[in-house]
């Protein structure tokens, strides 16, 4: 089974989750590493769109994007010809993050905030999983989400921070591919 599959922030192929995704299916990964961050924001979903393009005519349908790797998904999918994926984010970022050494960061957030009023964003199916005590979702983004975008499931745990419990991430992962 083909999957794609975008980390979060310095997450790897190579350990955690996307060693699991890596050893249990035919991964197309984007590793959101500073090294993919130092390109312009531009030539990240660029490369983002280039490679779900090769995916979807290899046949997949799947993506899961974790973090930061939903941020850039979401955007990747703003006005993207294709719309038969069926995706799972995981603790997204939604919105700009409040951090002190990056202002900015992730870039574009407005453009977000108005593909999903606008319903600029296509996609078979759209699964978001994530804790109630997770201070990176922007929950008034998610609230728009739920009454703009269609079908859309919302899923948030209580009790669960950003990093969600393996048994949460390993259900959602098999529910995708149900």
């Amino acid at each position: 089974m083909k999957l794609f599959y975008l980390t979060g922030y310095n997450g790897s192929i190579k350990k955690g989750l996307g060693q699991k995704l890596s050893d249990e299916f035919e991964l197309t990964a984007i590793e959101t590493s500073d090294e993919f961050l130092s390109d312009s924001f531009e030539e990240q979903i660029n490369l983002i769109r280039t490679l779900l393009q090769s995916f979807y005519m290899s046949g997949g349908r799947k993506i899961i994007a974790n973090s930061l790797g939903a941020y850039y998904l979401l955007h990747s999918l703003i006005d993207f010809s294709i719309d038969q994926f069926d995706i799972l984010l995981l603790s997204p970022v939604l919105s700009e993050l409040n951090l002190e050494h990056l202002k900015n960061f992730p870039p574009n957030s407005s453009r977000l905030k108005e593909a999903v009023l606008k319903r600029k964003i296509k996609y078979n199916h759209l699964r978001i999983t994530g804790g109630s005590d997770d201070e990176i979702i922007d929950f008034r983004m998610l609230d728009k989400m739920k009454r703009s975008l269609i079908p859309i499931e919302i899923n948030i745990h209580p009790d669960q921070g950003h990093q969600l419990d393996h048994n949460i991430v390993n259900n959602e992962v098999t529910n995708l591919f149900k």
